[in-house]
């Protein structure tokens, strides 16, 4: 059974039909749970102008873009590229032509092999435009779009020319050009609308996983399909009442996972007719001009946060319970009204405080728990101006069980969070609290910011270079104020006659190399260890990473690379030594 518990931040103040739909929800949450939708959904359409549930068809293009036309707003600001919500149809109409033009009808999978940014902005709402299917490689590396395009079986893809080389020739016959001659462009139409339960967005879940031969986990490459409603209803949700977005907001995530984060974050501006500045880390270090505005919502890394608090690179203030700025600083111009983070980063609570702590007014704050297969935000805690909390809500209209953990009593109070319709893989340990509320307790099996940690990937990128016998990645536990789990990849190398330590040096340089050419930062490993050995092979034939690891504990890894006897036999093929 999956209920239903209301996040009612949002509606307690604001309007008096902001506190009945409150006082609506509490009690069908209660009483009569198969209501909560329908209430949800009236709120929503209310507070953000859609279409209600008594319509069978969404206009969804229009709703994210059309209804905004006529003023000089901007939709889109990215590095060296601005679309006004104008232009952005304009640029959607050209683009929509063209693929009408070349087979792409409503209905259509198209698969986007593009980095974010202004060209996937256009290409995403283009396919919306026409009521195609719309899917995301993101760029992590060639072997991850290669594996995702795959995945996705697409009729059409769109991608620059180079991408055949980079993804196989079989892509030339599906590749979608931007601009054709003009008298192949049929005329204009109007934009599609989308049966309610037809799929319109498809994306790979990083949080989904599956069990290997021996059990290790490794990502699992199953898409999952959102339908129209419930993409609308879960941007809609966050746009109202996670991120409270009014038109003409700023709102900017520097750093925030490109497949988990930022699609949900854009299409929540573009619904509501806000903003959405895609900023890089190092603008902000760099203090750039950009910055310089009131943002509505801001969301900080780890990263970026060590940049505004040890640099002071900006100096932002934040805002008091009425929304009225609280000293903001003259010189650089920089308000910010909510500070957001990523609940499963690993975090720094020490950091976050001082942060919090260094403002002439408090700041409002919060972090939130995405799920990409629900279409955005799922739990959040409550936004204050508590320095650091981790006691979360669930989303209003989330469905959600809490599962005992496997051995535990189910009095025990703490579970793993599984979510209706969800494609990911329950992994989010939660402890229950009283008031409908719930403590992050982090994952349940070693993962990357709740990511699943590409392990096969990886090791099948390296195991292609020459001199190389296989590979197998590994869990480290680590403590200190980074404590978590990193990723390690051990390689097993043939070593020749002349092997030394210097020779080691180079290769595992020239492997780290390789791996920044071929894999995004988010995928590779925190670290490489060269070993020329033979390493164990299971069943399968791979390397047997439970033996690695076992091997690597006990410091036998390093005994073997250092004798000769060992390297020698490298050379040879076999099984473990």
């Amino acid at each position: 059974m999956f209920p239903f518990l209301p996040h009612i931040e949002a509606l307690t103040s604001t309007t008096p039909g902001d506190a009945e739909a409150a006082q609506e929800l509490q009690i069908a949450s209660r009483e009569n749970p198969e209501q909560v939708i329908p209430i949800l959904d009236g709120w929503l359409a209310s507070k953000l102008a859609l279409v209600g549930r008594d319509v069978t068809e969404i206009p969804w293009f229009e709703q994210l873009v059309g209804r905004w036309r006529g003023n000089d707003r901007h939709a889109f600001e990215g590095r060296g590229a601005t679309l006004s919500y104008d232009e952005l149809h304009r640029a959607t109409a050209r683009r929509a032509s063209a693929w009408r033009a070349q087979g792409v009808k409503q209905g259509s999978t198209v698969c986007i092999c593009r980095p974010f940014g202004a060209r996937y902005v256009v290409d995403l709402l283009a396919g919306f435009r026409l009521g195609a299917c719309v899917c995301w490689a993101p760029s992590l590396g060639e072997p991850y779009e290669r594996r995702a395009v795959e995945a996705f079986g697409a009729e059409f893809v769109s991608a620059e020319p180079a991408a055949v080389r980079r993804l196989g020739p079989e892509l030339a016959a599906a590749l979608l050009v931007d601009e054709v001659p003009a008298e192949l462009v049929p005329e204009a139409e109007g934009a599609a609308r989308y049966s309610r339960q037809d799929s319109c967005l498809g994306v790979l879940s990083p949080k989904a996983a599956e069990n290997d031969s021996a059990g290790r986990e490794r990502l699992a490459w199953e898409p999952a399909w959102l339908d129209c409603e419930s993409l609308q209803r879960a941007v809609a949700r966050d746009a109202a009442s996670l991120w409270r977005l009014r038109p003409g907001d700023a709102v900017a995530a520097p750093g925030f996972d490109d497949a988990r984060h930022q699609p949900g974050l854009l299409l929540a501006c573009l619904l509501a007719g806000a903003t959405y500045h895609h900023v890089a880390p190092e603008e902000v270090a760099r203090r750039t001009p950009r910055l310089q505005r009131r943002w509505r919502t801001f969301g900080v890394r780890r990263a970026t946060l060590e940049a505004l608090v040890e640099r002071g690179s900006i100096d932002a203030r934040g805002v008091d319970a009425r929304g009225v700025d609280a000293s903001a600083n003259r010189a650089h111009g920089v308000v910010v009204e909510r500070w957001f983070r990523d609940l499963e980063e690993e975090w720094d609570a020490e950091l976050w405080t001082h942060f919090g702590r260094s403002f002439e007014q408090a700041p409002l704050l919060r972090a939130v728990l995405t799920d990409p297969a629900l279409g955005g935000v799922v739990a959040a805690t409550e936004c204050s101006r508590d320095v650091y909390d981790n006691v979360v809500r669930i989303a209003l209209g989330v469905g959600f069980a809490v599962a005992p953990l496997e051995g535990a009593p189910p009095d025990a109070g703490r579970g793993l969070l599984q979510l209706a319709g969800s494609s990911a893989s329950p992994s989010v340990l939660l402890s229950e609290l009283r008031g409908e509320r719930y403590r992050y307790l982090g994952t349940a099996r070693p993962r990357r910011a709740g990511a699943v940690y590409p392990r096969e990937l990886v090791t099948e990128a390296v195991s292609t270079l020459p001199g190389v016998i296989g590979a197998a990645v590994v869990d480290v536990p680590r403590g200190g104020e980074r404590a978590g789990v990193s990723f390690g990849l051990v390689v097993f190398v043939r070593a020749s006659a002349d092997w030394c330590q210097e020779r080691q040096r180079r290769t595992q340089q020239e492997l780290e190399g390789f791996l920044r050419e071929v894999l995004a930062p988010e995928l590779r490993p925190d670290f490489i260890e060269c070993r020329p050995s033979l390493p164990r092979l299971d069943d399968a034939g791979a390397v047997d990473a439970g033996w690695v690891a076992l091997q690597r504990w006990r410091g036998r890894l390093r005994q073997k690379s250092e004798l000769r006897v060992f390297r020698e036999l490298s050379s040879l093929s076999g099984g473990a030594v």
